[in-house]
């Protein structure tokens, strides 16, 4: 009777937390030890014919979209060894992963179980500015064609051409995939 009046009190004054506190911790520790895994560092095994290959995984932070356009600005004025073929490659991904970046599904579409393909083309001169906008094959739904429209309108301003790449103006040919999972 003695020890549960004197575990009584320690759980109405709190000092029941500690104890409980420190012994989670030192059950997972334990545990990390046994198993031999190490959570600092997120890593992928893939066994492929008796080979295995690791892969560690990088947390990637959200950083402000000025950083961010900054960041892809001197990535691409930076690559000095690449192809003017590659620097084109390059240039274009960024102009399409802009704008998937901002493509907005409408939640009304989804609902109705509306999908389909927007292909357009949108024309950049060398400020990164758009000269065009045209669509080549229009969606069934109005409302995913002007959500294409708007996802274009929302990614600009896009970045400058890389200074080694020749041209003055870049078409570019997008298709705008709106699909339910």
């Amino acid at each position: 009777m003695e020890l549960l009046e004197k575990l009584y009190i320690k759980i109405e004054t709190g000092r029941l937390v500690n104890y409980l506190s420190f012994l989670v911790l030192l059950i997972i520790s334990v545990g990390m030890i046994i198993s031999g895994i190490d959570f600092s560092e997120p890593v992928i095994y893939e066994n492929t014919q008796n080979e295995i290959k690791r892969y560690i995984i990088q947390k990637v932070s959200r950083l402000p979209k000025i950083i961010q356009e900054a960041d892809a600005e001197e990535k691409i004025e930076k690559e000095d060894v690449l192809t003017i073929n590659d620097l084109r490659k390059r240039y274009i991904a960024y102009v399409i992963s802009r704008i998937e970046q901002n493509k907005i599904y409408p939640i009304k579409e989804q609902r109705l179980n509306h999908e389909g393909v927007v292909k357009f083309v949108i024309e950049l001169d060398r400020k990164g500015d758009v000269l065009k906008f045209l669509f080549v094959q229009k969606s069934a739904y109005e409302a995913l064609n002007n959500s294409t429209l708007l996802s274009v309108s929302k990614s600009q301003p896009f970045v400058p051409f890389p200074v080694q790449l020749p041209e003055d103006k870049m078409r570019i040919h997008i298709n705008m995939n709106y699909c339910l999972e």
